[in-house]
């Protein structure tokens, strides 16, 4: 009882030190970001928090799918596709409204859809209809710059761009169990890994802290 008590403390005033250092060096806002793979783009909103110190900040957000070129996508938008890690260097200010920073961000996504699709079967000699389910499993890890713009103390706009790797894995499952319909039905148009652009624009607006 005395060591879940002392655990419970311990744990209790870890999270409030946390909390504190969100609040005093805290900063939310939410950014637009496209990722481009070979031809294809999809489109994302991302409400983030960051914190850390003066040149240097951590940022994690949920990645909201809100537009692909992938066809089929793009009526199941907007959805919660996964979640982004970030990391902030300002290695100094240019001047008094505009900051340099450099980036390092990892997303991770499921990206899960059902949908019908109409297939020639040889077997039938005719087309046929099948119900189909894709599981992509996406990561996306890039490097990157951008320029930070400061309207006033606390709200700024931000700028972005990374270059990277990206991995992809998927799965297919259909109503016909016995065709395998895993390289018909890839809509993706790009290989199972390979280089990847992310364009950002962001508002951001620092917590105020008095104490």
């Amino acid at each position: 009882m005395k060591l879940t008590l002392t655990i419970l403390i311990t744990l209790a005033f870890y999270l409030e030190t946390i909390a504190q250092e969100v609040v005093k060096n805290g900063v939310v806002g939410f950014s637009g970001n496209v990722t481009i793979i070979d031809y294809s783009f999809r489109g994302y909103i991302e409400p983030y928090m960051a914190w850390g110190t003066q040149s240097k900040q951590i940022l994690v957000a949920p990645t909201i799918l809100i537009a692909s070129n992938l066809g089929y996508q793009s009526p199941q938008t907007p959805r919660l596709t996964g979640a982004r890690v970030g990391y902030r260097f300002w290695p100094g200010t240019l001047d008094k409204k505009w900051e340099f920073y450099l980036s390092a961000d990892l997303r991770l996504q499921r990206l899960g859809d059902r949908w019908n699709a109409n297939l020639y079967n040889e077997n039938l000699s005719d087309y046929q209809e099948y119900q189909v389910k894709t599981v992509e499993l996406l990561i996306e890890n890039y490097l990157g710059y951008g320029l930070t713009y400061k309207i006033n103390k606390q709200l700024s706009v931000s700028q972005g761009v990374g270059l990277g790797w990206y991995g992809s894995n998927l799965q297919v499952k259909t109503s016909d169990q016995g065709r395998n319909l895993s390289d018909v039905v890839d809509y993706r148009g790009y290989d199972n890994i390979g280089f990847i652009w992310n364009v950002s624009l962001g508002i951001n607006y620092k917590l105020p802290y008095n104490k």
